[in-house]
């Protein structure tokens, strides 16, 4: 299901049509391979190279092509299953363990992050390599506790290259890990050399961009301290609480359920609405559901933390103390990094978390199996069947909105459909190298720089005409592209400063305009 039809089902939005532009300069040498990657949020500060050299590794192998570039995401994304299904043992047994890791398998938020190339979507793979590591950490077995202290400077080396977050989240975590190994009643030489091993493959993973720091005066280092320094993040602590918790739990039922805004996080709004005007509100279908969905995930997330902390009290078995330990840690160290930064975080930023919401439905499903009743196995068994029903309900119509060729909008754009229209562009160029291309903002801005990189392929240049009222361009075709309306747009109906209509072309929900000079201006 992550590789299905991936090359024509990719997302491609400007954020990808970028990063492959940097890749392709990479691999064909028109650029030095790249020591800093993607900037982080809003920020000027860079994240450490990993992506882009990843993805140019990858463009090298398979070809420079935005589905090959993509390929490391999808692999990480495959691994990280099995490498889910080890954490998981820590605690659980192997068949609660193996189902937790099928429902994660198939959970369609999972699916839908391995599909694309983008600096988060790797991060699964890396948390999971991070946990594991610090659960090793605490082995008394030497071995394995070295081992741990690689995996956890592997994770958090790369970690902080995919997402500003983990930088301060696996930082937090382990730093409160070593605090509590310096604590413990142990030979004080082992644990200085566990935490060399950490800080050794923390800076070879981020070797170039250290180096590059030393030789340009720290200037990224610089542009982080500022960005961090002059943000103006307006703390109100009840607010903020509010919304952070809101926000988690929507993400937490979302990626187990599919159930949900995934891509936004309104749960504040909704309630405050709700509140307002009942009655008004649970007028509308939708909204009835949203606030159920609320309460659902609400007490699923806030039952899913108290079950951690009473499991942990009562477990003998130090190793299951130690997981569930681990697990409450992050997700409350995820909570506080998320405090400040609320208003700018959405859903999808908790996949740093991913693991919290399959963690809390499997101690949920424990506690229920310990009762040893065959109407409690049912129970259990009926729950993670219908977690799949839903998940493969939504993955399924998602499915037959790819195959009608209807799954580009304002928001996000694929690259088969994208690759259809940059097709009707370039076969009617009229043998110009240069095509003029403008339209409402929204579609302008999400096409424009996808089209330009496929056009670019071909030998063709995707450019703005020169006047801002876009009229066409001597020796050169323009196009429009418009939010599909065909009540506003009209042939012969005028668009831009001296063009009419001659002609629309939909695609899905997005026209695009051929316009003529208008004679009579």
């Amino acid at each position: 299901m992550r590789a299905y039809h991936f090359h024509d089902w990719l997302l491609f939005n400007p954020d990808q049509a970028r990063d492959a532009k940097v890749v392709d300069d990479m691999v064909s040498g028109r650029s030095s391979w790249l020591v800093l990657g993607p900037e982080a949020g809003n920020t000027s500060f860079q994240l450490g190279p990993w992506t882009y050299q990843l993805e140019a590794i990858s463009a090298k192998i398979f070809g420079s092509s935005p589905d090959a570039m993509a390929y490391p995401d999808l692999l990480f994304s495959i691994l990280s299953i099995p490498l889910f299904y080890v954490f998981l043992k820590k605690y659980f047994s192997a068949r609660l363990s193996l189902a937790l890791t099928g429902l994660y398998s198939f959970s369609f938020s999972a699916i839908r992050y391995s599909r694309f190339a983008w600096n988060p979507n790797s991060i699964p793979f890396f948390v999971l390599l991070f946990l594991l590591g610090i659960l090793q950490l605490l082995e008394t077995d030497k071995k394995k506790s070295f081992w741990g202290a690689a995996l956890v400077g592997i994770g958090v080396g790369v970690g902080i290259q995919l997402h500003i977050l983990l930088l301060f989240i696996m930082l937090g975590v382990a730093g409160l890990f070593f605090l509590f190994l310096f604590f413990k009643r142990t030979p004080i030489l082992p644990k200085f050399e566990k935490m060399g091993i950490v800080l050794l493959l923390i800076l070879l993973t981020n070797l170039g961009q250290i180096a590059f720091e030393m030789k340009n005066g720290f200037y990224n280092t610089r542009k982080f301290v500022r960005s961090t320094a002059g943000s103006t993040v307006e703390m109100k602590l009840g607010e903020n609480l509010k919304k952070d918790f809101l926000c988690l739990a929507r993400a937490n039922l979302h990626i187990i359920t599919s159930l949900g805004n995934g891509d936004g996080c309104d749960s504040p709004d909704m309630l405050e609405a709700y509140y307002a005007d009942k009655r008004v509100f649970l007028a509308y279908p939708e909204n009835k559901l949203a606030i159920e969905l609320i309460a659902v995930g609400s007490v699923f997330t806030l039952a899913g933390y108290v079950l951690v902390v009473l499991f942990w009290r009562k477990e003998k078995d130090e190793r299951k103390r130690n997981f569930l330990a681990l697990t409450g840690i992050f997700g409350l160290v995820t909570f506080l990094v998320m405090f400040p930064v609320i208003d700018q975080t959405e859903p999808r930023y908790f996949i740093v978390s991913f693991f919290l919401p399959f963690v809390f439905l499997g101690v949920m499903a424990d506690g229920l199996i310990r009762f040893r009743s065959i109407w409690t196995k049912i129970t259990v068994s009926a729950v993670f069947i219908w977690l799949v029903y839903l998940n493969g309900t939504t993955e399924a119509k998602t499915a037959e909105v790819f195959l009608a060729k209807k799954a580009n909008d304002a928001n996000f754009i694929y690259l088969g459909e994208t690759e259809d229209m940059a097709n009707f562009l370039a076969a009617n160029a009229n043998d110009s190298k240069t095509i003029y291309f403008r339209g409402e903002k929204d579609y302008e801005k999400r096409y424009f720089k996808p089209l330009n990189y496929i056009l670019a392929r071909s030998g063709i240049n995707l450019a703005h005409p020169a006047s801002d009222e876009g009229e066409s361009v001597p020796g050169a075709p323009t196009y429009f592209v418009v939010k599909t309306w065909y009540g506003k747009y009209k042939i012969g109906s005028k668009i831009g400063g001296h063009s009419r209509v001659s002609q629309m072309i939909k695609f899905n929900d997005a026209t695009l305009i051929v316009p003529t000079e208008d004679e009579a201006d």
